[in-house]
């Protein structure tokens, strides 16, 4: 007599098991990739809106001042150096819906003078300074060196992931092509601005930068304004700092001579080719330049925001004269980024 009294049992036997698990992994994987790149493209879309918001805040900046915001302010005559003022994010914070921040400090008074407080400027956090694909929520710098403190002190401050477009470095550099572009010409759209002070106060007479639309000529859809900086996974919240060598993710809200580089970038040089790309084959004259260099953590791109206020995305290989044309306003010459 059958022990099972004639019924069927239904199951899986081990063999069949295993094989349903084995699909399951093997649907898993060819799922991941997919799910890795949807994640990826919000996070790439959020950084887009986060670039696309500091240009509508320029040209509301504009439209309220008729002048661009400065990249950083200078006083002259330029008693000790001339720095030690504010940058083109501290213009911007009330046009970015952070007045209640900005009220907080006085622009036409250096960041480590009264009645600015470094430990007040240290608490300002902005979420829409960081790129999700990098990082995400608050960061606030730590420095190993007194140009890494910026502008902050031991009280750090809010880094970000974005700066503005400079052609500022002192360098005549010779593109392959044999083509030569004259550095710290001051052609960008937002260069550093020369305001005159009063010594005995210590206090900027005005804050105006030096350019408008106007100073375009090239065309607004043409030129860079703001793009993502390169950080390589070593440097994350790390201030460091000497004319050469260094991290460059320190505190942006102010500015000190050869920290300059954590509120502003360069175009003459390339764009670094992802998060671990320290441009080490660049030889002199721009050794080191990685920290002074765009760059993303997105696959094969790097975002800018343009004067028109459209977000255009650059290819790691594009060109250096092409990526000097986009930071030049007034070169004259045809760009194509087709």
């Amino acid at each position: 007599m059958n022990r099972f009294n004639g019924r069927r049992v239904i199951g899986f036997t081990l063999v069949e098991l295993l094989v349903v698990i084995a699909i399951i992994g093997v649907l898993v994987g060819l799922l991941l990739p997919a799910v890795q790149a949807a994640l990826e493209a919000a996070r790439r879309m959020q950084c887009q809106n986060n670039l696309k918001q500091f240009g509508l805040a320029i040209h509301n900046f504009h439209d309220t001042y008729r002048y661009f915001p400065p990249a950083y302010n200078l006083h002259t005559p330029p008693a000790s150096g001339g720095d030690g003022h504010f940058t083109w994010f501290a213009h911007l914070l009330p046009f970015m819906e952070q007045t209640n921040a900005a009220r907080l400090f006085d622009l036409k008074v250096r960041f480590a003078s009264a009645p600015n407080s470094q430990a007040t400027l240290a608490q300002i956090h902005v979420p829409g300074f960081f790129c999700p694909s990098r990082r995400g929520g608050v960061n606030v710098m730590r420095a190993t060196s007194s140009r890494g403190l910026t502008a902050l002190g031991a009280a750090g401050g809010t880094t970000s992931d974005y700066a503005c477009v400079g052609l500022g470095d002192d360098q005549r550099i010779p593109l392959p092509d044999g083509f030569v572009v004259s550095a710290n010409n001051r052609a960008e759209a937002m260069p550093p601005a020369l305001n005159p002070w009063t010594a005995s106060t210590a206090i900027l007479n005005d804050l105006k930068g030096s350019t408008t639309f106007g100073s375009i000529i090239d065309g607004t859809s043409n030129t860079a304004l703001i793009g993502e900086k390169h950080i390589s996974t070593t440097c994350i919240n790390i201030g460091t700092g000497n004319a050469d060598v260094g991290c460059a993710d320190g505190s942006v809200l102010g500015m000190r001579f050869y920290a300059q580089l954590h509120s502003v970038r360069y175009l003459e040089f390339p764009l670094t080719r992802g998060p671990q790309d320290a441009i080490a084959t660049i030889t002199a004259p721009n050794s080191g330049v990685h920290w002074a260099s765009f760059g993303s953590w997105h696959p094969g791109v790097s975002q800018f925001v343009f004067g028109d206020g459209s977000v255009r995305s650059l290819a790691t290989n594009t060109a250096l004269r092409v990526l000097w044309q986009v930071g030049d306003r007034r070169d004259g010459q045809v760009l194509s980024l087709e």
